[in-house]
């Protein structure tokens, strides 16, 4: 609604939590209600013109629709009378296609770029909403990236914007610190667990469809071992699934669920190593995270300089996700399996 609105959002937070998979299932209402989405990725968009590219594709595809949509879009220009205007505004990007002019600068190819949405928005009568992932990396691609795109969200217009991010630090940083050139220009949106009645819900009648039985408790023993992690809820049931497959059986049961639980927790445990050795280069987080997942005080016997960097590293381990808090001076891992895999393996 709020998108609809022309507000524009971002949701923060670890990877492998469903954020991409929410906005996904947001454009599908979108484009049903006939606003246009252009969905762009940071992640593996390593340079300026790979991103102008993408950015071009998008809205080109979404004026002409899917399929061959560059011989779609130049019917519609004729069936329009856009070709010629559509040649005039989007410059090199209209006459190349998907490449860019060698003489256009960085800053200019850039504002070419994100004055695309507001093109087709105009052109189509359509309001349209733009969609970017792991935004917190634009910045890499040119070092005035959000002051460029600031003239594209500030005083209202036609495109709403919905920021995603992983790294929520530097995510939100863009928007609450005020030397930033996007302050205070969305709304920060919270992206609530699923409740634990919709996912009980949801695995009945995924295993129902594969007339698979669930055993009295099997999936809430499932659930308990990921804690309703989005990723690592899916894995265990399709482990456990695969697992039945494999045995020829109907039923799902409490021993299933453990043993595929446990295949699960060690196909991630590079996956692990890697998150753990990314978190405990933060001297506080070395401290704290090991204590979490045993369920231990995390204060109790540390020096004053030991129990100040758990408290800083709380504070931003909160912030992003990683860690939540259960009450007062009592945190758990967001992740269930990643809490199984300290215990196990960090002392």
């Amino acid at each position: 609604m709020r998108l609809r609105l022309g507000n524009h959002l971002l949701v923060a937070g670890p990877r492998r939590t469903g954020k991409s998979s929410v906005a996904g299932a947001v454009a599908h209402r979108l484009a049903q209600d006939g606003v246009i989405v252009v969905s762009t990725e940071f992640m593996y968009t390593t340079t300026l013109a790979a991103f102008c590219r993408a950015m071009f594709e998008a809205c080109a595809e979404a004026a002409a629709g899917a399929g061959h949509w560059w011989d779609q879009l130049i019917e519609a220009g004729r069936s329009m009378g856009l070709a010629s205007t559509l040649r005039v505004k989007l410059g090199p990007l209209f006459d190349i296609g998907v490449g860019l002019s060698a003489h256009t600068d960085a800053e200019r190819r850039l504002e070419q770029a994100l004055a695309l949405p507001e093109h087709l928005a105009e052109r189509l009568k359509r309001p349209v909403v733009v969609v970017m992932d792991e935004f917190q990396d634009a910045g890499k691609l040119h070092a005035d990236f959000y002051r460029v795109l600031r003239r594209y969200v500030v005083g209202g217009g036609p495109v709403a914007y919905l920021f995603l991010g992983s790294r929520a630090s530097l995510l939100r940083d863009l928007f609450v610190k005020h030397n930033e050139p996007l302050y205070r220009t969305a709304f920060e949106v919270e992206l609530p667990d699923a409740p634990w009645s919709d996912w009980m819900a949801y695995l009945h009648r995924k295993f129902a469809e594969a007339q698979i039985e669930p055993d009295r408790g099997a999936l809430a023993a499932l659930l308990e071992r990921t804690g309703g992690h989005p990723q690592d809820t899916m894995m265990l049931a399709a482990e456990a699934y695969a697992s039945l497959c494999r045995q020829d059986q109907r039923v799902l049961r409490m021993e299933g669920v453990a043993e595929a639980g446990d295949r699960v927790l060690k196909a991630l445990e590079l996956a692990f190593q890697a998150e753990w050795q990314d978190l405990s280069r933060d001297r506080g987080a070395r401290i704290a995270l090991p204590r979490i997942a045993k369920g231990e005080s995390i204060h109790q016997g540390l020096s004053n300089a030991e129990s100040k960097a758990a408290s800083v590293a709380l504070q931003r381990l909160v912030r992003e996700g990683t860690v939540g808090r259960a009450s007062r001076g009592r945190y758990t891992l967001r992740e269930p399996l990643f809490g199984e895999w300290l215990r196990l393996t960090v002392t």
